[in-house]
């Protein structure tokens, strides 16, 4: 019975996924249900409340401050404890027991 509750949720989430694929636009300024002015509104809105700026270009410098940096690695490590055993935990509880 469990299966098919997978199943049939996991089949209900790949149509959504297609249909939001191709119904949401990928900015506001490709948005076809607002006007104009919304969607000017709509793309200034982030660029407020923006105080760093956003390049595509990789900087080898910050790529070497990230190494060096202690909270860096303790986040590393922490999240790495704390995804292995969950995901280890939910990989196995979900399935029945079979014993030999």
């Amino acid at each position: 019975m469990q299966q098919i509750l997978f199943v049939t949720f996991g089949l209900i989430t790949v149509a959504w996924s297609v249909v939001l694929w191709f119904l949401l636009p990928d900015s506001p300024l490709n948005a076809r249900f607002l006007n104009e002015l919304e969607r000017e509104v709509a793309s200034l809105r982030p660029k407020k409340f923006q105080h760093t700026t956003q390049t595509k270009n990789f900087n080898w410098s910050q790529a070497a401050e990230v190494l060096k940096d202690f909270q860096a690695w303790w986040f590393l490590l922490f999240s790495f404890v704390i995804s292995v055993p969950n995901g280890g935990t939910t990989s196995v509880s979900s399935s029945p027991q079979q014993l030999p």
